[in-house]
């Protein structure tokens, strides 16, 4: 029986020189892609909430939020918030311009104000 050492040393000794070949996307599945992929623009193209909680629009010295609405993934905010404003907000919706997404369990998940 080969020890762990000296099975890794047998693998390690196996050369492979795996070949390259351009392939359709549809055709690649089950494959290795031989170099980096880059995409032309950010998927999707928007910025959006990584967590289910509160999109806020900061107020300096606030500490509590006027609750505007929901926005479920897929959805998105119909206006926009004020300062002293938020928005529940589940994970991947389009979080409204200028706010700032606070997680939900550091809430105290409040309905129409949130702290």
């Amino acid at each position: 029986m080969l020890t762990y050492a000296e099975a890794l040393a047998l693998i390690a000794a196996i050369e492979v020189a795996p070949a390259s070949e351009p392939l359709p996307l549809r055709a690649a599945a089950g494959r290795i892609v031989a170099q980096d992929i880059h995409l032309g623009a950010d998927q999707p193209p928007f910025d959006r909430a990584t967590m289910d909680g509160y999109a806020i629009c900061p107020q300096p010295d606030t500490t509590s939020y006027t609750v505007r609405g929901v926005v479920y993934a897929g959805e998105a905010f119909a206006g926009s918030l004020q300062p002293g404003e938020a928005v529940r907000i589940m994970t991947g919706a389009p979080a409204p311009l200028g706010t700032t997404v606070v997680p939900h369990e550091l809430s105290d998940q409040g309905e129409t104000v949130v702290t």
